[in-house]
């Protein structure tokens, strides 16, 4: 029931792409953006369908994640920083089809300046998370330098945290 409480908001951020798309379904094509070149056009397209099942696979994978990593101990140590990592990243990839939704549906939306922001605010909020990050196998900068090492994993995460801090603004 603990771990229930503590997902319960995660579940709900990552089954709000669900009632959209079911709300909208008439209103939207058959096929949506999901890939956007540096130019802001479209390049890339998935089933309306998909989008919401592509959220509630990330979300399964990264609560998964810590069952299969040689380093599982380690998610006992930054359960906090890997909890909020997760929050972030179900928020973006909800904020996504929520917003490519509503555009398809008819509401004329700066899709390009949307999305590009909630890649910024990707950025920050994930640097702000990675200065915390323990070694593990899945989640940070897994180079086979950092993982071979305590004080580089944390040397190379300092910086790179700071980096997309930088990146994000």
């Amino acid at each position: 029931m603990k771990n229930f409480k503590r997902e319960l908001p995660i579940l709900l951020i990552v089954f709000i792409p669900f009632v959209l798309v079911a709300l909208l379904w008439n209103r939207l094509p058959a096929e949506l953006p999901s890939h956007w070149g540096m130019d802001g056009k479209v390049d890339g397209t998935m089933s309306k369908g998909f989008y919401p099942v592509f959220c509630l696979g990330l979300y399964l994978l990264l609560l998964f994640i810590p069952r299969i990593d040689p380093k599982k101990r380690n998610y006992d140590v930054f359960s906090g920083p890997y909890y909020k990592l997760r929050i972030v990243l179900a928020l973006f990839f909800t904020f996504i089809p929520c917003v490519v939704f509503i555009n398809a549906a008819g509401t004329a939306l700066p899709l390009n300046k949307l999305i590009l922001g909630g890649v910024y605010m990707l950025f920050i909020l994930m640097g702000n998370y990675m200065n915390n990050l323990p070694m593990n196998w899945f989640v940070g900068m897994r180079y086979p330098w950092t993982l071979s090492n305590e004080e580089v994993w944390r040397k190379t995460h300092r910086f790179g945290s700071r980096m997309f801090i930088m990146a994000g603004l």
